[in-house]
């Protein structure tokens, strides 16, 4: 349970992260 929830919390960082990114470099190139 612990490990899952661990990998849960970084995959969803991880995706936050590059979601974040992406709408910058779309602000920014807009």
């Amino acid at each position: 349970m612990l490990e899952l929830g661990l990998r849960g919390k970084i995959a969803v960082v991880t995706g936050a992260s590059k979601g974040i990114g992406k709408a910058g470099g779309a602000i920014r190139c807009m």
